[in-house]
């Protein structure tokens, strides 16, 4: 089961990659998405490595600033991250994926200091059993390219 997961996932990345620049930025403490991709998710660690794709720790970064405030961490995290990115932002299209309610804060802290550019941020279930998570993603998949190109910011929540 965890093998679709992981195709799945890379399915997801390279889409992105098609598309513009990924950043994946987690609340978590730093190296642990790498310890978790190397024990559950290896072909997406692997891509992810081959692509360079950057792992942001928010709360390794930002904690000592902002204690006990996972919403702070990510909301700086994402604006740090889209400004290194992006240092002469006009008109963005950023989009944000994630499965906690500091997700969307980021993003809505994100669209406001970015008015001119499109937000759209996708919550998936918070603790999905693998099954639901693969279904999640798959939604995301099978309408990514309208995502992307839709002309505006929004934010949706998926409960599959």
């Amino acid at each position: 089961m965890l093998e679709d997961l992981d195709t799945l996932v890379v399915s997801l990345l390279r889409d992105a990659l098609q598309l513009g620049r990924v950043c994946v930025i987690t609340n978590a403490e730093t190296g642990w998405v790498e310890l978790s991709g190397a024990r559950f998710l290896p072909g997406v660690l692997q891509f992810m490595y081959k692509h360079n794709i950057k792992i942001v720790s928010a709360r390794s970064t930002y904690e000592r600033y902002y204690p006990g405030s996972p919403e702070d961490w990510k909301i700086e995290a994402f604006a740090c991250e889209v400004k290194k990115m992006f240092p002469f932002s006009g008109e963005l299209n950023v989009l944000v994926l994630g499965d906690s309610i500091s997700e969307l804060q980021a993003a809505h802290a994100l669209a406001q200091d970015l008015p001119e550019s499109r937000v759209k941020a996708v919550a998936f279930q918070e603790s999905p059993s693998v099954d639901q998570l693969q279904r999640q993603i798959s939604v995301v998949l099978s309408s990514f390219q309208e995502i992307v190109e839709y002309d505006g910011s929004f934010d949706v929540q998926l409960v599959c």
